[in-house]
């Protein structure tokens, strides 16, 4: 990545879709720009195509109790994670019931914050938006600074610049269009 384009230094990295892209293209750029911001976007309940031979013992895999956990599940686990926005739409109670209800509820109903099986994954579309439009935002209005720059006491600071990683030439599609305000 960066040794095609040495003089390039992200100020901020997104990685969208984290656990539908192996491990080795969502965790690259962490290599490559350790002191370079992260911001993974992803389900945490995401399932591979391992899980589907998880169990079956006929199957022989080397990595299969690692795949069978979520790799934004391990980063949490080991600390590596700074902060995560997270909504819990599976606890329906009748103690978590009655207070949506009572306070939330009575005035308005967000029905795409409901958590949905796509595919072999699960997906919430408000949350996937607020990553996207997060990170768009951020681009287009920051101003993001160049890092290195400001190190260096170089006047004046350039302005940096974000790098989204994506799994597939749709997604960066619809990423270009999102971060040049045409969407």
């Amino acid at each position: 990545m960066l040794n095609h384009v040495p003089d390039f230094e992200p100020a901020l990295i997104a990685v969208d879709e984290v656990g539908r892209l192996s491990e080795t293209s969502a965790l690259v750029s962490v290599s490559k720009c350790p002191y370079t911001p992260h911001l993974c976007i992803g389900d945490a309940r995401q399932f591979s195509p391992i899980n589907l031979v998880c169990d079956n013992r006929d199957v022989k895999d080397f990595f299969r109790p690692q795949r069978g956990i979520s790799l934004l599940k391990r980063i949490e686990a080991v600390g590596a994670m700074t902060a995560t926005l997270r909504v819990n739409n599976r606890a329906h109670l009748d103690v978590v019931g009655r207070h949506v209800t009572k306070y939330l509820a009575y005035g308005f109903d967000v029905a795409e914050a409901k958590e949905m099986r796509v595919g072999t994954s699960f997906a919430t579309p408000i949350n996937a938006r607020f990553g996207r439009e997060l990170i768009a935002m951020m681009h287009r209005e920051g101003p993001l600074r160049n890092a290195v720059d400001f190190v260096r006491n170089v006047d004046p600071v350039r302005f940096g610049s974000t790098l989204v990683i994506v799994g597939c030439s749709a997604q960066k599609n619809k990423w270009q269009g999102v971060t040049s305000g045409k969407e």
